[in-house]
């Protein structure tokens, strides 16, 4: 029980961060395309 809800933790977390990185990437590519008008 408390090693499944660890594991769960860990993919929530692992998520939680692809996420982030993907969501500044697509921030910084935003930000690209504002400064090239």
């Amino acid at each position: 029980m408390y090693k499944k809800l660890q594991i769960f933790i860990y993919l929530f977390v692992l998520i939680s961060q692809n996420n982030f990185w993907l969501w500044s990437i697509s921030l910084t590519e935003t930000s690209l395309l504002a400064w090239s008008y």
